[in-house]
């Protein structure tokens, strides 16, 4: 845990070298739990309009909201 900066009354998690490296090493088979859990007993085409919901879900977000519409081109660390 660090104190925050920019809010004194804020603690921020910060993963050591060892977190990140468990957490990326549990990343891919948590996504595909994930993966079966939601997905398994959906069909293309349900799948297909549950991504478009979300989709004009997420735009209306971003319109509506405060946020800046995220660069997807660029590198996540």
């Amino acid at each position: 845990r660090v104190r925050s900066d920019s809010d004194g009354r804020a603690t921020e998690v910060v993963l050591t070298a060892a977190g990140r490296q468990a957490f990326e090493a549990a990343a891919p088979g948590h996504a595909a739990w994930v993966k079966h859990l939601f997905f398994s007993d959906m069909g293309p085409r349900r799948q297909e309009e549950l991504a478009e919901i979300l989709e004009s879900a997420y735009e209306s977000i971003l319109r509506h909201g405060t946020l800046p519409r995220p660069d997807l081109d660029e590198d996540l660390p």
